[in-house]
């Protein structure tokens, strides 16, 4: 079985270190439908929202009113990476490994 890569969507404004709201959790989930990527009829879970996309699992948090960071499971990246990028285009996000601390977008 292959490596499964992480990354987190974040939206960074003009302060590096505070991170913007992405939306509420209909804007965000709205965001992610326009690409494949939604909730699969489970229950959702307390304090999470599970969505399934193209190569990829996406867990946003839904602790505050706002999103500020949902978080990528890449399953294959080839797929994943392409959608990410496309997402994080249209939506003004940044996608960010936190294991090399490199961000894009």
């Amino acid at each position: 079985m292959g490596h499964s890569r992480q990354l987190v969507l974040t939206r960074r404004g003009e302060d590096p270190v505070e991170l913007e709201p992405m939306g509420t959790l209909d804007e965000v989930l709205d965001r992610f439908a326009r690409f494949n990527t939604a909730e699969d009829g489970s229950p959702r879970r307390n304090t999470m929202v599970i969505l399934h996309g193209p190569g990829m699992v996406v867990e946003v948090p839904t602790f505050a009113d706002t999103i500020t960071q949902a978080l990528v499971t890449m399953k294959d990246e080839d797929y994943a990476f392409i959608v990410l990028w496309r997402l994080s285009k249209a939506a003004d996000w940044k996608i960010t490994d936190p294991q090399t601390g490199q961000t894009f977008g």
